[in-house]
């Protein structure tokens, strides 16, 4: 399977609009964690490290942006979080990663594995009820945001 890194440089190398934020430190990462009071699971603490945030052609994954983890703005994951918590009644397990208005998908916080992975679910918001779309934040990355168009040599 490709790496993350592997299916960004692709998705560049193909003309598509990438946008990151560039890695978070671990003072961010564990400021964050703190304020959700939960460990995160190891593929999205990558993802801060490496990335922080992203937007590939118009679909936003949150993260951490300008090394402020805090941040209340978009495409922030605690700022979306805390805006989804205040505006939809969403609740405390879930952290935002995909902001969309038709489908958005969450990191189920109360669902680690036995290595810490945690689910990302889409949380239907006239309903209130999850659905599991992915086992982890890295399997959902690759599959929803940079799936790979032919198979690898």
């Amino acid at each position: 399977m490709k790496t993350v890194r592997e299916r960004l440089e692709a998705a560049t190398v193909d003309g598509k609009d990438v946008w990151t934020a560039g890695g978070a430190d671990e003072a961010q990462i564990q400021a964050l964690e703190r304020s959700l009071e939960v460990r995160l699971p190891p593929s999205y603490r990558q993802f801060l490290a490496s990335t922080g945030a992203m937007n590939l052609g118009g679909i936003e994954v949150a993260g951490i942006i300008d090394g402020d983890a805090l941040d209340l703005s978009g495409g922030s994951a605690y700022g979306e979080t805390m805006r989804a918590r205040d505006d939809f009644a969403l609740p405390p397990t879930l952290l935002v990663i995909q902001p969309d208005g038709d489908a958005p998908h969450y990191i189920d916080l109360a669902s680690p594995d036995s290595s810490g992975e945690m689910a990302v679910v889409c949380f239907q918001l006239n309903t209130k009820s999850t659905r599991a779309v992915a086992q982890d934040f890295e399997h959902w990355l690759c599959e929803w945001v940079l799936p790979v168009d032919a198979p690898e040599a």
